[in-house]
């Protein structure tokens, strides 16, 4: 993962992303034919990565709310 994906991210979120990192390299190593897992993986560290999570609610529009 780049710096720049973790910038925004708490030590603990920081963590997780890693943790779910390694286990998609593990994915595709390990168990190619697993592509549904993958998916699910690479969807929780989309997630993660996501900006808008951080919006607080008071700030929320029609054009950010999702």
């Amino acid at each position: 993962m780049q710096v720049s994906e973790t910038t925004g991210l708490s030590d603990s979120d920081r963590e997780i992303v890693a943790l779910l990192e390694s286990a998609l390299e593990r994915l595709r190593i390990v168990s190619p034919a697993r592509k549904r897992v993958r998916g699910h993986v690479e969807a929780a560290l989309t997630c993660y990565r996501d900006k808008r999570e951080s919006i607080p609610p008071s700030e929320l529009n029609s054009a950010n709310d999702g």
